[in-house]
């Protein structure tokens, strides 16, 4: 990746061990497209009640390269 993977965490702290999960999953995007340019991965708690565990909300946002020009 040319830009450094960027991870934002929202109404919650930060989780170190949910930070090396996010880096090993986006590590096998990465093996799977090589030609990723940036990472911005967007980790948040929703508002509101709920009747089991916690809930998250997870966002990607991938930008790549898909081909080049012929000129």
């Amino acid at each position: 990746m040319k830009v450094p993977l960027k991870i934002v965490f929202r109404d919650f702290d930060t989780s170190e061990a949910v930070e090396t999960r996010v880096r090993d999953e986006v590590d096998k995007l990465e093996r799977f497209h090589p030609n990723i340019i940036s990472c911005r991965v967007t980790l948040g708690r929703p508002h509101g009640h709920h009747h089991k565990g916690n809930l998250f909300s997870t966002s990607i946002f991938l930008t790549v390269q898909i081909g080049r020009a012929h000129v």
